[in-house]
């Protein structure tokens, strides 16, 4: 199913991390409002946090958990503080600086 903009609801993506995946992001639609699930499995322990960007936009979608041997994020956030359009989500290790795009 495609939503305005171009975004493929109901579709999964790969999660990258340093050009290899390692994991999902299930994006759905809930009304007016996207339902991201994260689900990973990362090299190392640590604290992780998610960002959804959309063209100019961006917004932070929180820290993903552990959860077993992986790690884990649901959040739902409105259609118009994210936006309509190609959606990049990006991985960025806490205490380190570095960023991962995934898409």
């Amino acid at each position: 199913m495609v939503a305005a903009g171009g975004i493929f609801l109901g579709s999964s993506y790969d999660i990258l991390l340093q050009d290899k995946p390692v994991g999902r992001v299930d994006v759905t639609s809930q009304g007016l409002y996207y339902l991201f699930t994260c689900t990973c499995k990362l090299p190392e322990k640590g604290f992780y946090r998610l960002k959804v960007q959309c063209g100019t936009k961006e917004e932070p979608l929180g820290l993903l958990v552990p959860k077993g041997d992986e790690f884990c994020l649901k959040k739902r956030v409105s259609i118009k503080t994210v936006g309509e359009g190609k959606l990049e989500f990006h991985l960025t290790a806490d205490g380190c600086g570095e960023e991962e795009r995934f898409i």
